[in-house]
């Protein structure tokens, strides 16, 4: 009985390796076809990919021959890799590339501070009220600069009259301009502003300190110990014009009026002193803050093309 037990045992145990040996076989054979199947799809996007270019082409096709080599697996390898290559050899893939490296290259450039609120970044409604709020401020400094030297025009032509300079006539009367004119002056230092913002985020290593009340700081320290704007006399031109005068009793009285009109050539010299108390004298970076402000102001609508003319 044990011997007849023994042997129906041993008889069981050939019959189950068979069994796992037709299914292993069938495994194998089903992983072979796979790996045809892959193969044949590889070769198809490899000859797909030599249609669009040759240099995917040559990709496509070595990494179906090399995954042919490698078995079912490699040769999947070899097909997703000729697939990839037929895909960026199309011109709309490419154009899509394209599109979505120069958004990122876009917002890499911009100041870290204009995304603070990532609520209200889809809209750009957040970046651009900090982008307004760091801008105003720095005009306000420019505005604040430029009518002191209004001031002290005035004042020296004031000092002309109380040194007894026109007292051979009866009337002065002064006016000035700048060249460029204001209006142009004041566009130039819109742009400024642009560039002192992007300046400032050039030369913070933490962006913790890259806030409004350190940007503040800064321009108040500037300004404190700096002229921003400069103007210099250009040119005097003068007019005495004559009238006569009849009192009560038919006198003449002849009257003079000198008229003095100065050109002022007016600078911008904030941008080359910000640059200094940013310690951006390396030209690289500075070239960098360049490229960063005018994305701003292609970002915000304020500008297109090229900066500095291309």
């Amino acid at each position: 009985m044990s011997e007849q037990k023994t042997s129906d045992s041993l008889e069981q145990s050939l019959d189950g390796g068979a069994d796992k040996a037709m299914a292993a076989k069938g495994m194998y054979d089903t992983a072979k076809n796979i790996g045809a199947a892959a193969a044949e799809a590889g070769k198809a996007a490899a000859q797909s990919a030599a249609a669009s270019g040759a240099g995917a082409a040559a990709s496509a096709g070595s990494g179906a021959a090399a995954g042919s080599a490698a078995g079912p697996g490699g040769t999947v390898m070899g097909a997703a890799i000729g697939f990839t290559g037929s895909l960026f050899a199309k011109p709309v893939i490419k154009g899509l590339i394209v599109i979505i490296l120069v958004v990122v290259m876009i917002f890499s450039s911009l100041p870290s501070m204009f995304f603070e609120n990532p609520v209200d970044v889809a809209d750009n409604t957040g970046p651009e009220e900090v982008y307004a709020q760091f801008k105003e401020y720095a005009m306000e400094k420019y505005s604040e600069e430029l009518e002191k030297r209004k001031n002290e025009i005035e004042d020296e032509f004031q000092r002309r009259i109380n040194s007894g300079e026109f007292a051979g006539y009866g009337h002065v009367e002064f006016t000035y301009s700048f060249n460029p004119p204001e209006d142009v002056f004041m566009a130039e230092l819109m742009e400024a502003s642009t560039l002192i913002i992007a300046m400032f985020e050039i030369s913070t290593d933490d962006w913790r300190r890259a806030t409004f009340s350190h940007f503040k700081r800064a321009v108040d320290s500037v300004h404190f110990w700096n002229d921003t704007i400069a103007v210099e006399k250009a040119d005097e031109e003068r007019e005495v014009t004559y009238a006569v005068f009849y009192d009560e009793d038919d006198n003449e009285t002849e009257e003079n009026t000198l008229r003095i009109h100065i050109t002022y050539n007016i600078y911008d010299m904030g941008v080359e002193v910000f640059r200094q108390r940013f310690g951006l004298t390396d030209d690289r970076e500075f070239i960098k803050s360049i490229e960063m402000a005018h994305n701003i102001r292609v970002f915000f609508g304020e500008a297109d093309g090229l900066p500095m003319g291309g």
